[in-house]
């Protein structure tokens, strides 16, 4: 006989959850599966009796599964369904409540790791991807920026990224190349300072790109300030389009990562630049630099070719990819910014999943992707891509300079 539920859904949910000890339980499980007696010693003072009626409860009401092996002594390990696991929001909230109502009443002490703890469980971040028309100047690009970088904190984001080159709207085509070197700014110019002063201002992180004024020939550049507005890195493109009217400018010579500290707690955090997708090596160099999140600014059409480019990158290196393109009123570009999670299996689901949690259309707007960041550290330790089985010893053609046809370029430059 089917069980019978309230017909509150509040009233419902308090059924599933509202015993204290299936709320610490499911938090346990959140960091993946766990033995009895895990459990037992995670969740703290309770008894082998309670703690078996409980999850015994929690089977039944499909917020979990047991899966018992045929051993001596018997092996049993918990892990969270999806249903149990879409619980997580609710935990989330009761963290960040907790943790206020501790900091608001001084009565209630507790000590900086237990602080860190509740702050880990919590740990989605929202990133904002910009898909914006450029205007005709570096200030006026600077003044709609700073608009959409509000608009986009105001929607709860804890990153804002750009397109590739916003300083200029990428108007390096069609153009004499004096006249954009001209329109090159400054990392240390007021273009690129403002930014840093408005994350400061907002509290959220901010990725801006520019044409960058770098000695004879400017860079391809992303500039990355934290939310205190301490910049973190400048990347400049490493891959840049030789083959056409970017032979004039600088490549970048490394790939960069850095702990990006957000309101949700920390993320390690590189960037790639449009063309850099197209090299696996780029997002290959930045996993095994740490990076959990690869921003990805870019001014190209993101057709199911590149966009496959991307839901690759994050496969094989169980990172997320997060890239903003101009919208379709920009000549060459189709909007279409994506963020792929990178977490292709959940441990209580059969086969794989949609990794893409966000695609964009066309139109010119703020798109805001939520990555469960807890999720994909989980995943990472577990799952068999990035760096678990690689055998570098045997990659030694990856680096040989050599470049045999069919693949000789004249334009090519080292």
């Amino acid at each position: 006989m089917e069980k019978k539920l309230p017909a509150c859904p509040v009233e419902t949910t308090l059924t599933l959850i509202s015993d204290r000890w299936r709320v610490l339980i499911i938090r346990d499980l959140l960091d993946g599966t766990k033995r009895f007696g895990e459990l037992k010693k995670s969740v703290g003072n309770i008894s082998q009796k309670v703690l078996t009626a409980n999850l015994r409860s929690m089977e039944d009401s499909g917020l979990l599964t047991r899966k018992v092996y045929p051993e001596t002594p018997p092996r049993v390990e918990y892990t969270l369904t999806e249903t149990g696991y879409s619980l997580k929001p609710i935990l989330d909230a009761m963290v960040a409540w907790g943790t206020e109502y501790k900091q608001k009443d001084r009565k209630f002490l507790f000590d900086k790791e237990e602080l860190i703890m509740t702050r880990n469980l919590g740990c989605n971040i929202k990133i904002a991807l910009l898909q914006i028309s450029p205007c005709k100047t570096a200030e006026e690009n600077l003044e709609k920026g700073i608009q959409y970088c509000k608009k986009a904190r105001e929607s709860g984001a804890d990153i804002a990224l750009f397109p590739e080159m916003w300083s200029n709207g990428y108007r390096i085509y069609g153009r004499p190349v004096e006249e954009w070197k001209r329109e090159a700014v400054s990392v240390n110019g007021d273009f690129v300072t403002g930014f840093g002063c408005l994350a400061k201002d907002l509290n959220m992180a901010i990725g801006v790109t520019l044409l960058e004024k770098y000695g004879s020939a400017p860079r391809n550049s992303l500039v990355l300030f934290d939310r205190f507005g301490e910049q973190k890195f400048v990347y400049a493109k490493v891959h840049t389009c030789d083959f056409d009217v970017e032979h004039n400018l600088t490549p970048g010579d490394d790939f960069y990562v850095t702990d990006l500290d957000t309101e949700h707690g920390k993320v390690k955090v590189g960037a790639m630049i449009c063309y850099d997708r197209e090299f696996p090596e780029s997002a290959r160099i930045l996993m095994l630099k740490g990076a959990e999140l690869i921003l990805v600014p870019n001014a190209c059409p993101m057709e199911i070719n590149r966009l496959s480019q991307l839901r690759a990158r994050a496969y094989e290196n169980m990172a997320a990819i997060a890239t903003c393109n101009y919208p379709e009123t920009v000549p060459d570009c189709n909007g279409g910014s994506s963020v792929f999670d990178g977490v292709a299996y959940l441990p209580a689901s059969e086969g794989s999943r949609e990794t893409c949690i966000l695609q964009a259309d066309g139109k010119e707007g703020i798109y805001i992707a939520e990555l469960d960041l807890e999720r994909l550290r989980n995943y990472r330790k577990s799952e068999v891509h990035g760096n678990a089985y690689r055998r570098p010893k045997k990659y030694g053609m990856l680096i040989d300079e050599k470049i045999d046809k069919p693949f000789v370029r004249n334009d090519y430059r080292k």
